[in-house]
């Protein structure tokens, strides 16, 4: 009886090494992965200065995936600092060509954007499932205009 124990387990390994070998689990190659995130050096503010809208481009790999991009813009006036947040989600084919996004970032309660100079902070993701992202962090200075 021991002898098929032994024996059934090292037909079980054997079965799973083939499965991994041939491809019958899930493939790593397909995992998406960022490969360049840009972010324009000019953006614009709305005309009641309460929402700033921040641009860039993405390329990535790893076929149908969803694009997630969290920002977060700083902007000093005087001795007060206004920060802004805004979020991004949509679909994204990462086939290695550029992509335009855009986020929509509005100031705290109380606070508008003023024509000038701002720091950006973006956390950017590309997901193919919900168990596996590829997340580049970046931040720029940044022109916000009319």
């Amino acid at each position: 009886m021991r002898r098929n124990v032994t024996y059934s387990a090292f037909v079980s390994v054997g079965v799973f090494v083939a499965l991994l070998l041939t491809g019958g689990v899930a493939d790593a190659s397909a995992d998406p992965k960022i490969t360049a995130v840009t972010i324009g050096t000019v953006n614009y503010l709305s005309p009641s200065r309460r929402q700033a809208v921040v641009t860039g481009t993405i390329a990535c790999s790893g076929g149908e995936n969803t694009l997630k991009i969290d920002s977060q813009v700083y902007q000093l006036q005087g001795p007060e600092l206004a920060i802004g947040t805004g979020k991004f989600s949509g679909s994204i084919t990462c086939d290695g060509k550029t992509v335009p996004w855009e986020v929509t970032v509005n100031p705290a309660d109380g606070y508008t954007f003023k024509v000038g100079l701002a720091t950006v902070l973006l956390s950017t993701h590309v997901c193919h499932t919900s168990s596996f992202c590829d997340t580049v962090q970046s931040g720029s200075r940044l022109i916000l205009r009319r």
